[in-house]
């Protein structure tokens, strides 16, 4: 294959990689919805950044630039205001575009759009620039944070909730015949469905939640999905991840999950090698004053406000957890420790530390 049929295609790849991740969270700020307007209106800026970014990346010989301007048709705007695109500069001054929303305009028949810039002239077609940007400093601040955004998206983890049943013939069996009055376990459809509702609850909010976590403690998710095993005669541990039968509400489940999720982020990333001591790192972080159960509390319960309050504006999510572990000391204290402390400062710590490993 040829250097542009290997373009072709990883913009093309991108792209189905991309999409399923736009909302309207990364939308142009200014951008007006027209009715039946395609699904990538809107979305040129962040999703250009990044294809800029990983051409750079993954063909380091060629040398590409990242255009905002207009694209006409003689002289007609083939597509509405503002556009972003990528420009792939050849040799002997040749020029081509690699424009992965093209279908913005019914003109094009393909979704991406990768072609001589002279060709394209030849059917009027023009893309004129009037900003042409060769590093991510000259990128303006917000397709560059959009593109952070869905960046950041297309890395999160999936996370499928199920009823673990290999679990509970291993364990949960035995734990109700040492520890139940008698009663059998129920059937297993009874505890699918279970595991079904937990997914429903979950699902409305998880996305957001995951993509909030990352953005507060600037760490990304060193798995791809997250199973979460459902099983009786268990409450909530974070590896492997488990969940019991016992939630009987939504914002119950959701703050136990996030609870296990953010244990989860904060041990198992990419930042941090696997194994790193995180009780040592903590202690020269929080002291050595507070049991091991509270100090791998602090962080969780930090992160936990922030979301809750700044990011889901679900201040009562907060008294929700508070209230759920009032008669468990080691948690309790954890909280005490972050109202007295400040969850701010104690986010600032754990990213500082962060930014110094990736320096």
């Amino acid at each position: 294959m040829s250097t542009l049929d290997d373009i072709i295609k990883f913009t093309e790849t991108l792209r189905d990689k991309l999409e399923p991740h736009w909302s309207s969270d990364l939308l142009y700020e200014k951008y007006v919805h027209i009715l039946d307007a395609p699904k990538s209106a809107g979305y040129c800026g962040p999703s250009s950044v990044i294809l800029w970014q990983e051409l750079r990346k993954n063909f380091p010989s060629e040398q590409f630039s990242l255009a905002v301007g207009k694209v006409y048709k003689d002289s007609t705007e083939l597509i509405n205001g503002k556009h972003v695109w990528v420009v792939w500069h050849h040799k002997l001054k040749a020029a081509s575009v690699i424009d992965i929303t093209a279908d913005q305009s019914s003109y094009f028949k393909e979704k991406v759009v990768v072609a001589d810039i002279d060709l394209l002239a030849k059917e009027a077609v023009n893309y004129i620039p009037y900003q042409l940007a060769r590093s991510i400093d000259e990128v303006d601040e917000s397709p560059k944070k959009r593109a952070e955004i869905l960046r950041m998206k297309t890395h999160l983890p999936k996370v499928r909730i199920d009823y673990a049943w290999l679990l509970s013939d291993a364990a949960s069996v035995h734990l109700n015949e040492k520890l139940g009055d008698g009663t059998p376990l129920r059937s297993y459809e009874y505890y699918c469905d279970i595991a079904k509702k937990y997914s429903e609850w979950w699902e409305p909010e998880g996305e957001k939640i995951l993509q909030a976590l990352c953005e507060i403690t600037g760490l990304e998710f060193y798995q791809n999905t997250i199973d979460v095993h459902v099983a009786p005669w268990f409450y909530a541990f974070s590896s492997p991840m488990a969940l019991g039968v016992v939630f009987k509400e939504k914002d119950v489940l959701v703050n136990v999950l996030t609870h296990e999720i953010i244990h989860r982020l904060l041990t198992d990333n990419k930042s941090y090698d696997y194994g790193h001591d995180y009780v040592k790192l903590w202690r020269s972080m929080f002291g050595d004053g507070v049991t091991k159960n509270t100090l791998v509390h602090i962080p969780v319960h930090a992160v936990m406000k922030k979301l809750y309050v700044d990011y889901l504006k679900r201040p009562d999510l907060v008294a929700l957890d508070k209230k759920s572990v009032a008669e468990y000391p080691d948690y309790a204290a954890a909280w005490e420790y972050v109202d007295e402390h400040g969850h701010e400062e104690i986010i600032a710590k754990l990213r500082e530390d962060i930014g110094s490993v990736r320096s």
